[in-house]
């Protein structure tokens, strides 16, 4: 899928050692159901990602963005710094409060 440019990002537990056994849990079967209540803006973003991801589910998302979250904060964690870069080269480091 052409994405305008977008970069991917793809992390696994090879490329960030100190995060292999978040990353490994993360795909485990056993479940826990959770329930959220969302604003409507948030609901309309969620549905954007879902297309834009081309998720199959708005849980899908959600359980991405956790994943990607965990990344960033055990990334700090140890050291490192988390950052965005732009087509054109731009680096902007992201913040995890």
């Amino acid at each position: 899928m052409d994405r305008g440019g977008a970069v991917t990002l793809r992390v696994t537990a090879q490329s960030l050692p100190f995060m292999g056994e978040t990353m490994r849990n993360a795909n485990r079967s056993s479940r826990s159901r959770l329930q959220f209540d969302f604003s409507p803006e948030a609901c309309e973003r969620l549905d954007e990602l879902v297309n834009v991801l081309d998720a199959s589910s708005r849980a899908e998302v959600v359980r991405r963005a956790l994943r990607l979250l965990a990344v960033a904060v055990e990334a700090e964690r140890a050291g490192a710094r988390v950052s965005v870069e732009s087509p054109d080269g731009d680096v902007q480091r992201l913040v995890i409060v």
